[in-house]
């Protein structure tokens, strides 16, 4: 038997959030931003299980809010001690972690992806060169210590670090790719 699934408005998932993640219920939303790369480029319909904190791993996609905007990102990592409920997610097409997400701020987990009709459960996460690799598990190790010392320095640095990594991308002429975290909805009328 297959769960049921509830299309709902981007307007109305901030207001029935809570409901929705003690409903377990099954939601459809579409990703709108670029930062998840091949693995769910723009205009992917994904499906969500509402606030089973159980599925949620290293390696899974979650979908949280980040001020009005629901973000869907894959996990990292995951705070210890008393940051343990803090999760450290990033988008599968960037480098560079979001600031640490609190769990009461988790929406769900994506369990399958459409780009036409057939659904498909969410791929593993594959980075592209040793390199990126590198450069990806270098930032991560760093906001996971600081997330360690405290919760607001590690979101601080994240967010620094994506000022950084855009300007320094406007310096050399090029086209931003990391604007704002990436939406999967967002009920905000000028885009984001």
């Amino acid at each position: 038997m297959s769960a049921r699934v509830r299309v709902v408005d981007p307007s109305e998932i901030r207001a029935v959030a809570s409901l929705l993640k003690r409903s377990n219920d099954v939601i459809e939303s579409r990703i709108l931003g670029e930062s998840m790369g091949a693995t769910m480029p723009a205009g992917t319909r994904i499906r969500i299980r509402c606030g089973d904190i159980s599925e949620w791993s290293i390696g899974a996609v979650v979908v949280f809010f980040t001020g009005r905007t629901l973000v869907g990102h894959r996990v990292v990592a995951r705070g210890t001690g008393r940051a343990k409920d803090y999760w450290v997610t990033r988008g599968d097409g960037t480098l560079l972690c979001d600031a640490p997400v609190h769990q009461d701020a988790i929406l769900g987990v994506v369990t399958e992806w459409a780009s036409a009709a057939d659904w498909h459960p969410v791929p593993a996460y594959s980075p592209a060169g040793s390199l990126r690799r590198l450069a990806a598990g270098s930032a991560c190790a760093i906001l996971r210590f600081l997330l360690r010392i405290d919760e607001g320095l590690a979101g601080r640095w994240a967010t620094g670090m994506v000022r950084l990594a855009n300007a320094v991308r406007r310096l050399r002429g090029r086209e931003r790719i990391v604007t704002r975290p990436p939406a999967v909805d967002t009920d905000d009328p000028a885009g984001g």
